[in-house]
């Protein structure tokens, strides 16, 4: 509520001084906002967000204000000036400044104030039809989803994730998807999917991996093998063609064919240690540890183990299977989120 009114005030000087001293349009103050965001100035971030929000509406009006006036020739000046009245009133109630709301929801999120984060973020979603580009809404969604996990909404969560996700299976016919779910109920190993599939939609990747971590956790196990496995075979099909753009005759028919490439630090686009599909692979494995399936299982414990080797979750990772396979000896341990590497 506090962050509310502080974007109110400073909305409301901003907005009265951009009407008197306004030199510069209103994208190089978002421009200066993003530059503030980074270098972590958050503060003046939001001032700048506001002046540019401020400006935007009143290059609106401007241009509104010439318009109506050459169309309303035979129009009083107080009429002229109502009907731009309730156009202002209208763009301030019907937003067509997705990026502002993005940029604020970004400067929420940093400093901790979530509900707001997630309120601008829903406005930025709002606007949809005056997106830059098709995929920013995908964007804007993994970050309220974001948003749903520092707050510990997983349900919200899992709900934007699933809204992602409705573009990737438009991609192909209902009994594509249909026919990989047969061939993972067939092959509990996935060798079957793993050696016949080629999916693209990177822009995917993240959404099917954070549905199928959440069934894995709730031991909705045909769900989260479906879901774990379409990640994994997007991972791979974006990366051996990246792979294969040095090394024309690779071929894989599995996750652990990329194993060897993780040394290639950089080249391979590897310099991150963020690896979803060590992560995939991991809950995978999981999924056979509750079933007690000893063989799939350690496979898949094992080469997510060789894709995590080197990075920062190396450790706990490694950690965590030791303490799941010594905890089978006596039962089965069920993970709960407060138990799992923060991914």
């Amino acid at each position: 509520m506090k962050s509310k009114i502080l974007a109110f005030l400073l909305f409301t000087v901003v907005f009265l001084y951009s009407r008197t001293d306004r030199k510069d349009p209103s994208w190089t103050y978002l421009k200066r906002s993003e530059n503030l965001k980074i270098r972590g100035e958050y503060a003046l971030a939001i001032i700048e967000a506001q002046t540019a929000r401020a400006l935007y509406i009143e290059e609106k009006i401007d241009k509104f204000y010439q318009e109506t006036r050459e169309a309303n020739r035979d129009k009083t000046d107080y009429e002229i000036k109502k009907i731009v009245e309730s156009k202002r009133e209208e763009l301030a109630r019907e937003d067509t400044y997705p990026q502002y709301h993005e940029l604020l929801g970004d400067l929420y999120a940093y400093t901790g104030a979530l509900n707001d984060a997630e309120y601008e973020y829903k406005k930025a979603l709002e606007g949809e039809k005056y997106f830059e580009y098709p995929q920013k809404g995908i964007e804007i969604k993994y970050k309220l989803a974001d948003v749903y996990a520092k707050s510990g909404n997983f349900d919200l969560g899992d709900i934007v994730y699933r809204e992602i996700v409705e573009g990737f299976f438009k991609t192909k016919p209902s009994d594509y998807w249909d026919r990989i779910k047969v061939n993972i109920k067939n092959d509990p190993t996935l060798s079957r999917v793993f050696r016949i599939y080629r999916i693209e939609g990177m822009e995917y990747l993240k959404a099917l991996f954070h549905i199928g971590k959440r069934s894995a956790l709730l031991q909705r196990k045909q769900d989260a093998l479906y879901y774990l496995s379409l990640a994994s075979v997007v991972w791979m099909t974006y990366y051996s063609e990246l792979i294969k753009e040095s090394e024309f005759d690779f071929t894989y028919v599995g996750p652990a064919d990329f194993v060897n490439f993780i040394n290639e630090k950089g080249k391979y686009e590897y310099s991150s240690n963020e690896y979803i599909i060590d992560e995939a692979l991991f809950y995978i494995g999981y999924i056979y540890y509750l079933d007690d399936v000893r063989e799939i299982k350690d496979y898949f414990f094992n080469v997510s183990k060789a894709f995590t080797k080197g990075t920062n979750k190396e450790a706990e990772l490694f950690s965590l299977i030791d303490f799941l396979n010594k905890k089978a000896k006596e039962e089965i341990h069920i993970l709960k989120y407060n138990e799992i590497i923060n991914w």
